[in-house]
């Protein structure tokens, strides 16, 4: 069930003049035969990112309109337009118009140096360099947004950067087919969590999905002994019970097999949840942390205080990075500068510390007719990673976001995941007072590594504000 890379479709264009010049008839200096496997070789490199359409070479407006069309009526997520040579700048601008996929801009050439015999023709295959500015100034008066990319056609950083940008787009798909499950409303007194529900699908293409406590309820009694029993071997199989009933696991491990059920049958991406309805119907009666510790190893990612906004966040780490755990500020070091993350009993358990002890431990706050329920005690792994607080303020949709550490530590009896984190860099008390201020709130979801650079961009394609720690 693990959620892989989403492919997006990307629209690839290469312009260039009808003819050497616009006014006069003189002779084509150029060889348009050069270019062909240099297209090829573009297409092959970026297939790992994207599937590729290319829309072969238009060189003047009429051609351009023809183009843009395809593309649009495509529905490609993200294009791609290669300038091989001099173009006109009416022609960009007709191809970006009416298109709503993110403009990419390709600067290459065949030759990536001038050799000392250069002569007139390589320079006019060449000379890409000299119409790019007159189509970002065309496009600028026009509000038209785009990302210009730089660099030897077989440069692998070059690549790199592409791939970036087409992650980025990978993402913005991905949330208008992702199906968010809602149980609940979010935490009473929580208001920095609370979410306009009618603002969500518009903004991103994402589809709420009523959780009814019914539904699940109903889901619960229906599971076997026998899916029971295999999932309570799953907890045993993974951690040491520690202070915890047998019963207890037992109600975990069926609440964790309904919900599952669930997921399958309404084809969740993620799910955010106030547990404790859960906990205080007594046809259930105990807590999910199970359930979503599961899924989101599975990369269903689940928050808890029915808190959308950060499922949101999660759901494009989770594209992005294959991996992500959602987290809060839970205690601070005063003294060493860092603080603890966690959220109750669930975690991901992929991320678990390389011979950190993982403990089944009955949960730390909620007790129900079935007992308090599994909660997981570990230590995450140390590392570098991401973080992501997406919020709506003032009007506009914020994404707060930045670098951490996650560190070594000791792992303390708390009856719930641990991290030990600092944030990358910087002061912890500057940055947590910067984070605050930019308008984070306690939740955020955490991927291991650095991925900041196509959080952005995904941000900028969905027009959310970024706000770098």
């Amino acid at each position: 069930m693990t959620t892989q890379y989403n492919k997006p479709t990307l629209a690839f264009v290469q312009t260039t003049m009808s003819g050497f010049d616009a006014v006069l008839d003189v002779e084509e200096v150029r060889d348009m035969s050069l270019y062909a496997p240099l297209v090829k070789g573009i297409t092959d490199k970026l297939s790992k990112y994207a599937n590729v359409q290319d829309y072969g070479i238009v060189g003047d407006e009429l051609q351009a309109v023809e183009a843009r069309e395809k593309i649009r009526i495509s529905g490609a997520d993200i294009m791609l337009v290669w300038p091989i040579n001099y173009t006109l700048d009416t022609v960009m601008l007709a191809l970006a118009s009416s298109q709503s996929a993110p403009l990419v801009i390709l600067n290459t050439a065949p030759r990536t140096t001038i050799a000392s015999d250069c002569d007139f023709g390589q320079t006019m295959e060449n000379n890409a360099v000299a119409c790019i500015p007159t189509m970002t100034n065309v496009l600028i008066k026009s509000g038209l947004d785009y990302e210009l990319v730089s660099g030897g056609i077989d440069d692998e950083n070059l690549y790199c950067k592409l791939g970036n940008l087409i992650k980025a787009s990978a993402v913005c798909k991905f949330l208008r087919t992702a199906r968010i499950g809602v149980l609940g409303r979010s935490y009473p007194g929580i208001s920095a969590i609370s979410a306009d529900e009618s603002l969500i699908p518009g903004k991103f293409g994402t589809t709420l999905v009523p959780m009814k406590i019914n539904a699940i309820a109903a889901a619960f009694g229906e599971v076997s002994k026998e899916a029971t029993q295999v999932e309570t071997q799953l907890v045993k199989s993974r951690c040491t019970p520690d202070g915890i009933s047998e019963d207890e696991i037992c109600a975990s491990a069926q609440l964790s097999v309904a919900i599952q059920k669930i997921v399958e049958k309404d084809s969740l991406s993620a799910i955010a949840g106030l547990c404790q309805l859960l906990v205080a119907d007594d046809r259930i009666g105990t807590v999910p942390c199970h359930a979503n510790t599961i899924l989101t190893e599975q990369g269903i990612p689940v928050t808890c205080e029915c808190d959308i906004h950060t499922a949101l966040a999660a759901l494009m780490l989770q594209n992005i990075a294959n991996d992500v755990t959602f987290l809060e500020f839970y205690t601070q070091d005063y003294e060493n500068g860092y603080a603890m993350l966690s959220h109750c009993g669930q975690g991901n358990l992929l991320d678990a510390a390389k011979g950190s002890k993982v403990s089944a431990k009955a949960h730390p706050c909620y007790p129900g007719v079935r007992g308090c329920g599994v909660s997981y005690e570990y230590l995450m792994k140390p590392g570098d990673v991401t973080y992501a607080c997406l919020t709506y303020v003032d009007g506009k949709w914020i994404m707060v976001a930045g670098l951490g550490e996650s560190i070594e530590q000791t792992l303390r009896p708390t009856a719930t995941v641990q991290m030990y984190f600092r944030f990358k860099d910087a002061d912890f008390f500057e940055a947590y007072d910067k984070f605050c201020r930019l308008g984070g709130f306690h939740h955020f979801a955490v991927s291991y590594g650095d991925h900041l650079p196509v959080l952005e961009k995904a941000c900028r394609y969905m027009g959310v504000e970024f706000r770098k720690v």
